[in-house]
């Protein structure tokens, strides 16, 4: 227990400068890359309340690029819920802890996320 702890929080130490899934950019450069996209297609349409559902969420990475790109461009966006399902349980574990202790402060809750068959 106390080695996955310390692994984890290496991760989430690191997570912004290692390379983000299999396309050997780090989650720095793909947030550049994705944020005006993300902002014209999620900013006018998430408000307070609403919920977001992301299949084949992996652990949680690109949800929540999402989620804080929200936060940053509209401060006052609270409520919002997410879920999602990942097929590999792994992932889904790593993504539940991960997403429990980044959402917080996004003023995001995190519904089921869950292993999808």
């Amino acid at each position: 227990e106390q080695a996955h702890q310390a692994e984890f929080d290496e991760f989430i130490a690191n997570f912004r400068d290692t390379a983000y899934d299999d396309w050997d950019l780090t989650y720095n450069q793909m947030k550049r890359g994705m944020t005006a996209w993300k902002k014209r297609a999620f900013l006018p349409n998430i408000q307070e309340g609403d919920k977001i559902y992301e299949s084949a969420i992996g652990l949680g990475l690109n949800a929540y690029m999402t989620l804080e790109i929200l936060q940053q461009e509209n401060p006052s966006l609270k409520s919002v819920i997410l879920y999602g399902n990942e097929y590999l349980r792994s992932s889904t574990v790593r993504a539940n802890e991960f997403l429990d202790r980044m959402l917080p402060p996004l003023q995001v809750e995190k519904g089921a996320v869950c292993v999808g068959d």
